[in-house]
């Protein structure tokens, strides 16, 4: 039976795997690396940030203590900042072609407040204009359609969470458009880390397929079997 598990994981493996995945520009926001907690913002996304705030700069920024994976995560809300932060980016897909994306979220606090502590994830069809988008639901100059969206619904504590969710691609290009909706005062110091951003193609197996796949394993294990005996 060891060798039927392995025989299965290894073939569904190699599935998965050869549907590749969409290229994103710094998905871990890993670059740039630095030592310092300042208002480094990460390379290969376009970062808006308001005039608000105490620390406006501090509203997105790459921060190298607290992360899902690698020596980075990003940070949305930090230090006496207005939770007015938003970044994005827009990545190559395909039209039609069915798509998850997965993004990995944390409260900073040891005592998180997860009611007011909140993100969202816009996936939209198109290219998003350059400049700085507004808050509020929309980015600015930009009449994209939504394909998708995900919030984390007031669950983040101090351990990482994946949230997912699924969408079909109507554009050869799809922004991603992740911005911080806290309710929570500016000087809370409870903020959001997010890391490991990722768009895979969805795989479903045609139904004939799967069931030949399944008769062809159910005849090799019948064979170990009688082999064993």
């Amino acid at each position: 039976m060891k060798l039927y598990s392995l025989i299965t994981a290894g073939i569904l493996g190699a599935t998965l795997a050869s549907q590749g995945a969409v290229t994103i520009t710094n998905a871990g926001f890993e670059d740039p690396a630095h030592g310092a907690n300042d208002g480094t913002n990460p390379t290969g996304w376009t970062v808006y940030e308001s005039l608000g705030g105490v620390e406006t700069v501090k509203q997105i920024r790459t921060r190298n203590n607290f992360q899902n994976t690698g020596a980075m995560g990003v940070q949305v809300g930090a230090g006496q900042s207005n939770h007015d932060g938003e970044l994005y980016q827009t990545v190559a897909t395909v039209i039609g072609q069915e798509y998850t994306f997965s993004i990995y979220a944390a409260a900073s606090s040891r005592a998180p407040s997860p009611a007011t502590q909140n993100f969202t994830v816009d996936l939209l069809a198109g290219t998003a204009v350059a400049g700085a988008p507004a808050t509020g639901g929309s980015l600015s100059g930009n009449s994209l359609s939504q394909l998708a969206t995900v919030s984390d619904g007031g669950t983040l504590g101090t351990t990482f969470q994946e949230f997912t969710v699924n969408f079909t691609a109507t554009s050869i290009d799809t922004t991603i458009w992740i911005y911080d909706n806290s309710t929570a005062a500016a000087n809370d110091f409870n903020d959001i880390i997010l890391d490991d951003v990722s768009i895979g193609k969805k795989v479903s197996i045609p139904e004939s397929t799967s069931s030949a796949f399944l008769g062809g394993l159910l005849a090799l294990s019948a064979v170990m079997v009688r082999r064993r005996r």
